[in-house]
């Protein structure tokens, strides 16, 4: 990584041997919102014979995709963060990965024929379909899907430029508040803004912002080693963030408010310990 904690290209293009087997890359960071040089290193990738394998859950939601442009063998994402319910995702996978991958459980829906001696199964996707499926998701994902389709995922991505563009013009005029990524860099932050404050713990932050009616996520962002690399090696109120996440619900005005709500949850604690020191 670099020193904003983004991918530096030309030594992962390096890393990248004859041994290399499997290269995986999330699409766009759920921490710095940036979008990966992905066609960059899965070209490389390929160049060495290696899967190619692409975490779009953060992509898939907020901008077009077209997985034989990304060059991606395998490209999964999740339900929950494009409209859709819980508890579902999908995986779309090469011809070549599909003939490839062996079972790894079985059961109804995806057998031939089942014998003592022995049984055989259905070809391609549906060997990987056992048992009764997730109906309900499916049905509710398909539903987010077209809704993305009539917006159109051109008009979610420049929406999302422009809210992460006002968001992050809004939380520069706050004293001591820090983003976190590359500095300037709102058109490729999308509607994704973290930060951190000085002498403020984002949990605490996050607790402030809740009681104003502003819900953001206050931690590592299940991304502990980019935090860790951001925070130099230090732990816990360092190595951690708070994050403001937007969709296609929320209004331009939600990323003044999110600015405001932190400026007061910012001076709140601040307040507090000035009174804290004098106490005695």
């Amino acid at each position: 990584l670099t020193p904003l904690g983004t991918i530096d290209v030309e030594r992962t293009l390096e890393a990248i041997t004859p041994r290399t087997r499997l290269v995986a890359l999330a699409h766009v960071s759920n921490v710095l919102g940036v979008e990966n040089p992905v066609r960059e290193v899965f070209d490389r990738a390929k160049e060495v014979g290696a899967v190619c394998v692409l975490d779009g859950a953060q992509g898939v939601p907020t901008r077009p995709v077209d997985v034989e442009q990304i060059g991606a063998d395998a490209l999964a994402w999740s339900g929950h963060k494009m409209l859709g319910p819980t508890g579902i995702g999908a995986l779309a996978l090469s011809e070549r990965l599909l003939a490839e991958m062996t079972l790894y459980q079985t059961g109804g829906g995806m057998v031939d024929r089942v014998a003592v001696e022995g049984s055989t199964f259905l070809p391609t996707a549906q060997r990987f379909e056992a048992g009764t499926p997730h109906a309900a998701g499916a049905i509710g994902l398909a539903e987010a899907c077209d809704v993305l389709a009539e917006i159109g995922m051109d008009r979610v991505a420049a929406y999302e430029a422009e809210w992460g563009r006002r968001a992050v013009d809004a939380v520069r005029r706050i004293d001591g508040v820090r983003l976190i990524g590359p500095p300037g860099d709102a058109e490729a932050e999308g509607g994704i803004v973290a930060v951190q404050a000085d002498g403020a713990h984002p949990l605490d932050l996050a607790v402030l912002l809740d009681a104003q009616g502003v819900l953001c996520r206050a931690g590592h962002h299940c991304a502990m080693p980019l935090h860790e690399h951001l925070g130099d090696g230090q732990a816990d109120a360092v190595a951690t963030s708070l994050r403001a996440s937007a969709y296609v619900y929320n209004g331009l005005a939600d990323a003044d408010r999110f600015a405001e709500a932190l400026a007061v949850a910012v001076e709140t604690l601040r307040g507090r310990k000035r009174r804290a020191v004098v106490q005695p």
